[in-house]
């Protein structure tokens, strides 16, 4: 479990963390919750969430990134087979974004 909530990492530093999680494929949690992560972020994550094997729960709690950010986001939530669990809560979601999911 890597617990980086409230860091304010923004995208560079949430770049870099998922691309040394990225070499480590036994993370099964990862939180970046709060972290102003914006579609340049969330590009990495998705990357992440393409590549990596064990990952169960993300939560991306309190970003704020919105129906676009979702989207992004999109091509590693399909091909994830191991994910079981994503928050997405305070995101300033809406139902395009439901349907983007």
């Amino acid at each position: 479990i890597l617990n980086f909530k409230d860091l304010k990492l923004q995208d560079s530093g949430v770049i870099a963390l998922c691309q040394a999680i990225d070499a480590r494929p036994n993370v099964s949690e990862l939180h970046f919750d709060d972290q102003g992560l914006t579609s340049s972020g969330l590009a990495q994550v998705n990357l992440l969430l393409i590549s990596t094997r064990n990952l169960e729960r993300l939560n991306l709690w309190s970003n704020y990134f919105g129906d676009e950010g979702l989207r992004v986001l999109s091509q590693g939530l399909k091909s994830n087979k191991t994910l079981k669990s994503v928050d997405f809560g305070r995101n300033n979601l809406t139902k395009t974004g439901a349907e983007i999911l």
